[in-house]
């Protein structure tokens, strides 16, 4: 009972509440013997849910002048984190909260003072400020740890300051692991930003930071592939090799997430850092509704997209000729050839020249991916930059096109295998 109401006020379901209250009239009454003065309040105006602590002062103004377990009232909660409505509402139930004693003798001013300055050196990532602010007040980051969701860290990191970053981590090692009110780590905020370094610092303390599920279950890695931080990408990779296999709410992973959000770039460090690791099997999981990443190409009908679908390579095979000469039981080779047929994909040996090839392959918008003077192996690497938009050759739709299918499937299927294609279509 008391685990729903504290996770109502948390999460700011007032609805829930009235249903708790429908069903246990009295359990309002029973919060303080229960949990040594943390009342749903405390809860509320810590997590910045306003509506709720409207809600509550009605029914229990008088939780607005208890301290909880820590010695803070709901009024030391908002006022150091800044919630200036909740300060506004618990000031009509008595304006002379404002001047409660914490338990270290500090009033909701002195918090939103010192708060204040904290956080303006985080964002600064003024390293000097911060130990001139400790040397006054000694126990402010043990403060921040019981008032605040928001840490030093979070604004350091989000803002890129590596230095202030590698202070507090001195300090504080602990508040790496702190999620925000928005549900994310100091490693989420660096991640998504481009901030390698601080990644690389953060790892330092525990790699598992790279794997802590944030929002929607989201990691870290999620979070750089969406924004496309290549560095970053590579940094996690490095430090914590098991991040590639964790899932979102969808159950999708990092590859997909890679081809929802057209980061090739980021698709193809990831495919390449999958063979490293010996972590194929990646490129098979399927998400909530049953798709591979192969398979979301697929969906998105990327084949109508006009290119040169009967391209030559170094070896003299077009994409059909690579796609037949896999095992027909891997997956989605029969799905890939059935698509490539379909739009006008030919075998070498059935195209008289590269000449006439060039003329009658392009199904709308003239393009010219032709080889015919590479050597035989090339990288994935290069074969991924091959197929990548490039500007004045290709139509912006193209980012996502055919070719992208067929480099999904010669790093699924060969990798699967463990073999090599005819000719040697790639080594790496």
């Amino acid at each position: 009972m008391n685990g729903r109401l504290f996770e109502a006020a948390q999460t700011g379901k007032v609805g829930v509440l009235f249903e708790l209250l429908k069903e246990h009239p009295l359990v309002l009454h029973a919060i303080i013997p229960l949990t040594s003065g943390e009342t749903p309040l405390h809860v509320a105006s810590l997590a910045g849910q306003l509506n709720f602590v409207k809600e509550m002062i009605i029914m229990k103004p008088e939780f607005a002048g208890k301290l909880n377990q820590d010695g803070f009232s709901p009024m030391h909660l908002a006022s150091a984190n800044g919630y200036l409505e909740i300060v506004r509402e618990l000031m009509k139930v008595d304006s002379s909260h404002w001047r409660l004693s914490s338990g270290d003798g500090r009033t909701p001013l002195h918090l939103a003072c010192i708060f204040q300055w904290l956080f303006e050196a985080a964002q600064t990532g003024n390293v000097g400020a911060l130990l001139d602010l400790l040397k006054e007040h000694p126990l402010m980051l043990q403060t921040v740890t019981l008032t605040s969701r928001e840490t030093p860290l979070h604004v350091a990191s989000l803002a890129g300051h590596v230095d202030f970053v590698k202070e507090v981590i001195r300090l504080k090692p602990e508040f790496a692991k702190k999620l925000n009110q928005d549900g994310f780590s100091p490693m989420h905020l660096a991640s998504a930003n481009g901030y390698s370094e601080i990644v690389k610092e953060l790892s330092k303390i525990d790699a598992s930071y790279c794997r802590f599920r944030g929002r929607d279950r989201k990691t870290p890695l999620h979070l750089a592939v969406i924004n496309g931080r290549i560095e970053v990408i590579h940094e996690l990779l490095s430090s914590c090799p098991e991040s590639v296999e964790d899932l979102t709410f969808g159950g999708q992973t990092a590859l997909h997430i890679a081809v929802i959000n057209n980061q090739f770039e980021a698709f193809k460090v990831i495919v390449v850092g999958l063979k490293r690791l010996n972590k194929v099997d990646q490129l098979n999981r399927k998400d909530e509704q049953g798709n591979t990443v192969v398979e979301l190409m697929l969906g998105e009908d990327t084949i109508t997209i006009a290119i040169e679908i009967n391209a030559l390579n170094g070896s003299s095979l077009t994409a059909l000729d690579i796609v037949q000469s896999f095992p027909r039981e891997l997956s989605d080779c029969w799905k890939i050839e059935k698509h490539l047929m379909s739009a006008g994909a030919k075998k070498a040996s059935d195209i008289q020249s590269p000449a006439s090839s060039a003329a009658g392959s392009c199904s709308e918008l003239p393009c010219n991916h032709t080889r015919t003077s590479e050597p035989s192996h090339f990288t994935l690497d290069r074969l991924c930059e091959s197929f990548m938009f490039q500007r004045g050759r290709d139509s912006p739709s193209q980012v996502r096109s055919d070719l992208l299918i067929i480099t999904v499937l010669v790093a699924t299927a060969t990798y699967q295998a463990g073999m090599s294609p005819p000719g040697g279509f790639y080594s790496c």
